[in-house]
């Protein structure tokens, strides 16, 4: 299911949009686990809403590198899922470390960097059109976001088939280093 864009505790999903197509995924299971056991919850028990009120910071502890990479949790996640998750590494164990971030400089210059806004953010904005049949939707967005776009499909012309983790997440803080 995907989270839904202004709801944090109702999911986003259409039965016509996707038949039969949610599955398990014991990966993705495992890797919420692993952050969920790190900010304090009990994964067994632990709901969307338990994590959002927590409105906590997590550090990638298994990223090494000059500067530290700190994050909300759903983006912990995403993050987990594509740079430590054991199908990148031919069934290798998850190698993903989480550390909830307390330290109230640390958090400072957390919030400080994620108020900076991205290069990309600095370009052109575009113009998209829905190209489906019967629809005048125009939207405009930045380039190189195409969130929008994304939740037009899946929203009015009831169509998963664009929507990724990403797209749908966009609107959350993006990591960052500090």
């Amino acid at each position: 299911m995907i989270a839904s864009k202004g709801w944090t505790d109702k999911p986003f999903y259409h039965p016509d949009a996707a038949p039969g197509r949610i599955t398990f995924d014991a990966e993705a299971s495992r890797h919420a686990e692993i952050l969920i056991t790190a900010c304090g919850l009990d994964p067994k028990k632990a709901t969307f809403a338990d994590m959002e009120s927590l409105s906590v910071h997590v550090e990638c502890l298994a990223c090494k590198g000059k500067k530290r990479l700190a994050m909300g949790w759903r983006a912990a996640l995403l993050h987990s899922l594509n740079e430590h998750g054991a199908r990148l590494r031919n069934g290798e164990q998850i190698s993903s470390r989480w550390s909830v971030v307390k330290n109230a400089n640390d958090l400072k210059r957390i919030m400080a960097e994620e108020l900076r806004p991205p290069l990309w953010q600095k370009t052109t904005r575009i113009g998209l059109r829905c190209t489906l049949p019967n629809c005048n939707a125009h939207m405009i967005c930045l380039k190189g976001q195409r969130d929008a776009f994304d939740w037009h499909s899946a929203v009015a012309h009831k169509n998963l088939s664009r929507a990724s983790d990403t797209s749908m997440v966009s609107h959350y803080l993006a990591p960052v280093q500090f």
